[in-house]
């Protein structure tokens, strides 16, 4: 079980359905961006400021492990050749939609954002949907084609 079930069933225990709501859209958020990157053939590195408990890993079941282990952690994808094309910053503990605080303003991340966290995030916003949004992410997010050199994001 990973951070975010064992959270939601404590708050859930303790009587807390706004806490457990809040949780549960994190969760959505968070596993449709590992979803998106995996599916456009990243490699995902989680860092929380003070290590790294994932680094290129291509693996749903490990990234979602790790995740939530601190009140904010980057997301960074990289392509199969280790260079890294942008990150997401993460904040927990706000408002589950709002999840995603800031990410590289790049094409690559933009179209994640675009065509997968941006949607989740207005059906948060605006109620109903999530199911059909999120049962998406189970097949490839575009037909985007990465750059040969984006250059440095850094």
């Amino acid at each position: 079980m990973n951070a975010f079930s064992t959270a939601i069933d404590r708050a859930v225990a303790k009587g807390w359905p706004e806490g457990a709501k809040r949780m549960r859209m994190e969760k959505r958020m968070a596993s449709g961006l590992v979803k998106a990157c995996l599916n456009l053939g990243f490699a995902i590195t989680i860092d929380n400021g003070e290590d790294k408990p994932v680094v290129k890993s291509t693996s749903y079941r490990k990234i979602m492990d790790n995740l939530w282990q601190c009140d904010e952690e980057h997301v960074l994808i990289y392509d199969e050749k280790g260079k890294c094309f942008g990150w997401f910053y993460l904040v927990f503990g706000n408002d589950g939609w709002d999840l995603v605080a800031d990410y590289s303003a790049n094409d690559t991340c933009d179209m994640i954002w675009n065509e997968t966290l941006g949607p989740l995030e207005r059906q948060a916003l605006h109620g109903g949907g999530w199911m059909t949004i999120y049962r998406s992410l189970l097949r490839p997010v575009s037909t985007f084609t990465l750059p040969a050199d984006i250059g440095g994001w850094w």
